[in-house]
């Protein structure tokens, strides 16, 4: 064999032992790069299956997140309104990588946004700790962000603690988390001081206001450097690891499929860079067995590099401990009031801007010495302004009735300084004359002597809050008026039934003369007048009938439109801009047509000298103000109406009474019943809507209808044909019983009639096996249409129970309905509801068979 080829063979020989599998190794370990790198799937894998995209593409634009306003680094609120953090921008990368944007609901509180989870009003929490009591109603994913729990000190502290040494002591914790519910249950003697925000409890800390602290340690890690309370050590670990996850609805199990899906596509390294923006120098938690099986060698001989590093930091830091000791010992002895007034000062110094309310830092005699820029917004002046100067000197309080100068917080501690004031409700006059309703809050600074060396005064703008509170206040007493003008309705729909329906009757007969019929025709318009009365008075006590149907409220008012044009004043200008692009709602035609017509009306009235009239529309989902005002409105898709006037507008007595019944600016001239307004309020709710009004003297008024978008199409009323089988008919009534027994009686029923509750349940007892249909008024004497219809279920269940009322939304209508009540015929009702109610529901006794 010549030389040549035994090199060739050796090389090959050297190829196979040696570099193949070198080769082979680095060809593996790039494929596991690329399966980590891609969440632990192939690159080019789909990431949804098509389940999951069709869920996405059903519910674009209508899943909605909220969160912690103040959980800085992991969930805040930025100084742009933006939802910010850790926790955001992994859902807003998971957002990239479904290619689905989620909808962020605004809150002031993580209490407040989990209770609207609860309530199923939002659909996912992105920064949630699993607890028993959270399971009940939502879904978690995998952890994706996580860290131990430590107690944090001052330096003059102690040097370690436990949980146990904490018993009795005042321990920040923020509010609503699970490290709170978790201490309470498993450490009751810890003296809890929930803080509203992890910032403010290290702030109090810092002042001394608390013995301790516990907290996240990444978290605290991040504020502690922000805020630069450089007077904050860690003294022991809390004994807990918070596990944050992304928390779904309950109900919707494919929303829980898709985000454990996205966050598993999250690399690690996205996951590093995301945690070093906000904790710098720490490692994300969660790296998966991928990532350890790819880097091993390398992390172990970093683990024994930084195990040297540790122990070499550990020695010098117990030489860095001793002399700090040392020299804090060498100036404990030269430390006086004035250096524990520098100290005060400059803690105060650092937590004023990390406060989101007013502050104000007062020497002992009330002049001001620090404000942080929302107390210079708030009184209208800068610090170089106020400085030096009584606080009071710069904004007064005045009493807000009598508007009379009065004594706040401020001026209780400087008389008593061993006590904290309290001013729960004032007006402040700033610099500038500006007013803001607040309410102030004022706590001494004492020397370690126990001096009183100044004062931390904190104003708290309460504007929007009791304006909020005056609106739910304006809501309870229209209901309680509307709960009286249901009750009257209720009673006069039973003579609209029996009149209305007897007319209609002999309108059928034919037999009638041409006068006599005149006659009948005005009789049933009176009746049809009268029941549109009673309905405006059952809209707005929300006790009224609303039919389902869908409605274009587009084409509605372009009807509309078309007919003011041809009746309005020509001085009037009209304008129409039907932007929404949906205008589908579902309900009843006519009383969203009264109600459009109605605001029209009220409109062209306020310009007895012509001006503009334009009608609007577009598609909005309500922000949290609107849900807080409107407690009936859900965070959906609405149709927004605005109706807009240059009229004379409504002073502000008038504007708090615009929708009351019977209130009314034109009774003076015999215009109006007073009953317009109030009907649109109520008829507008009772469409799981609200409807709003702003206005001034000389500027005109806005009307704004929100009303849900539909979902589904009408359905067909069926005609109307003969029946049988036996109807019995339960009524006080004897218009009532008398109208229903000549109509049925005419369709081919037999009609058995009743007018109490205690004849009804006996004859039912003797007879229901014959008994195909009841029909069941609420009110009659000797006993209640529920305690029949109780009665009545025991006896024999099968028996289809229609309830006959014209005041059915109420507790006990609607505990019957839930109970197995069929259905609800409206009174007063026209002859064709009532027989196809019955042709609906009735059971021939040949076809039934009784329980």
């Amino acid at each position: 064999m010549r030389m040549g080829d035994v090199a060739a063979m050796e090389f090959r020989q050297t190829l196979r032992i040696v570099w193949l599998p070198v080769l082979l190794s680095c060809a593996a370990l790039a494929a596991l790069v690329v399966w980590t790198q891609g969440g632990g799937r192939w690159l080019g894998e789909e990431l949804l299956d098509p389940e999951q995209r069709a869920w996405l593409e059903a519910h674009r634009g209508r899943v909605v997140l909220g969160y912690d306003p103040r959980a800085h680094p992991v969930e805040f609120r930025n100084e742009a309104g933006e939802f910010d953090g850790m926790a955001a921008d992994h859902l807003h990368l998971l957002e990239r990588k479904i290619g689905f944007e989620f909808r962020v609901a605004e809150f002031d509180s993580w209490e407040e946004a989990v209770e609207m989870a609860r309530a199923g009003k939002i659909d996912l929490l992105p920064a949630v700790a699993r607890t028993p009591e959270r399971e009940d109603f939502l879904l978690f994913t995998d952890a994706y962000l996580s860290s131990p729990t430590v107690i944090l000190v001052r330096d003059d502290g102690p040097d370690a603690l436990t949980l146990g040494d904490l018993h009795g002591r005042s321990v920040s914790v923020a509010r609503g988390w699970a490290i709170e519910s978790y201490l309470r249950r498993e450490h009751p003697q810890i003296d809890l001081r929930p803080d509203p925000d992890l910032t403010q409890g290290l702030v109090d800390l810092s002042l001394g206001r608390v013995d301790a602290a516990i907290s996240v340690l990444a978290i605290a890690a991040a504020l502690i450097e922000r805020e630069a309370l450089t007077n904050l050590r860690m003294a022991g670990d809390a004994g807990r690891t918070v596990e944050l996850r992304i928390g779904s609805r309950a109900d919707e199990p494919v929303l829980h499929e898709i985000l454990e899906r996205g966050l598993a596509s999250i690399s690690r390294a996205e996951r590093l860079e995301i945690t070093r923006r906000w904790v710098p120098l720490t490692d994300a938690p969660g790296a998966g067995w991928q990532v350890w099986l790819g880097t091993g060698a390398g992390g172990a001989l970093l683990l024994l590099a930084l195990g040297s590093v540790l122990a070499w930091n550990r020695a010098l830091n117990r030489i860095v401990q001793q002399r700090t000791g040392d020299l804090e010992r060498e100036l404990a002895g030269r430390e006086s009031a004035e250096a524990a007034l520098s100290d005060s000062e400059q803690s105060l110094a650092v937590s004023l801007e990390a406060i989101g309310d007013a502050i104000i830092a007062t020497d002992s005699k009330g002049c001001i010495v620090r404000m942080n820029r929302a107390a210079c917004e708030l009184v209208g002046a800068t610090l170089e302004q106020s400085f030096g100067r009584p606080a009071r000197s710069v904004f007064a309080l005045l009493d807000r009735v009598t508007r009379e100068p009065v004594a706040g917080a401020l001026e209780t501690v400087l008389a008593s300084p061993d006590t904290v004031g309290v001013s729960a409700d004032a007006l402040i006059v700033a610099h500038d004359g500006c007013e803001v309703r607040i309410s102030e809050t004022c706590a001494p600074l004492l020397s370690r002597a126990g001096q009183v060396v100044g004062t931390v005064l904190a104003l708290r703008d309460v504007t929007e809050e009791h304006e909020l509170r005056d609106r739910r206040l304006d809501s309870r007493r229209l209901e309680a008026v509307g709960q009286l003008a249901g009750g009257l309705a209720h009673d006069f729909n039973n003579l609209l039934a029996a009149i209305m329906g007897n007319a209609e009757l002999i309108q059928l007969d034919g037999d009638a003369d041409s006068a006599n019929r005149e006659a009948l025709d005005e009789i049933v318009k009176a009746s049809q007048r009268a029941a549109n009365l009673t309905r405006q008075l059952l809209a707005f006590s929300r006790a009224g009938h609303v039919e389902q149907r869908d409605i274009e409220v587009h084409a509605l008012i372009e009807s509309l439109v078309d007919e003011l044009g041809r009746e309005r004043d020509a001085r009037v200008r009209l304008e129409c801009e039907l932007d929404a692009e949906g205008s589908n709602v579902r309900g009843d035609p006519q009383q969203v047509e009264n109600v459009l017509r109605d605001l029209c009306a009220n409109a062209l009235d306020a310009m007895p000298v012509g001006g503009t009239l334009s009608i609007g529309t577009r598609n909005v989902v309500p922000n949290r103000e609107r849900l807080l005002s409107h407690p009936g409105l859900a965070p959906v898709p609405h149709l927004e109406i605005r109706i807009r006037d240059t009229g004379v507008g409504m002073s502000p007595d008038v504007l708090a009474r615009v929708f009351e019944p019977f209130f009314s600016t034109k009774r003076a001239r015999g215009a109006a019943t007073g009953l317009g307004l109030a009907g649109a309020y109520g008829s507008i709710r009772s469409h799981g809507g609200a409807i709003e009004v702003e206005s001034r003297p000389g500027s005109g008024a806005t009307f704004t209808v929100l009303l849900p978008l539909a979902e589904r199409p009408d359905d067909q009323a069926p005609p109307v044909v003969a029946g049988e089988g036996r109807v019995l008919v339960v009524d006080d009534d004897d218009g009532v019983r008398l109208l229903a027994s000549k109509v049925l009686g005419g369709l081919g029923y037999d009609v058995a009639t009743c007018g109490d509750g205690l004849t009804a349940v006996d004859l039912f007892k003797k007879h229901h096996r014959e008994i195909g249909l009841v029909l069941l008024d609420l009110t009659m004497p000797r006993l209640s249409g529920e305690n029949v219809f109780d009665r009545m279920q025991e006896i024999d269940a099968s028996v289809p129970v229609i309830i006959a009322s014209g005041y059915v939304e109420s507790p006990t209508a609607r505990g019957m309905l839930e109970r197995g009540a069929r259905g609800v015929l409206w009174k007063p009702f026209h002859i064709d509801d009532l027989a196809r109610t019955v042709q609906e529901h009735v059971v021939p006794s040949k076809d039934r068979e009784p329980s």
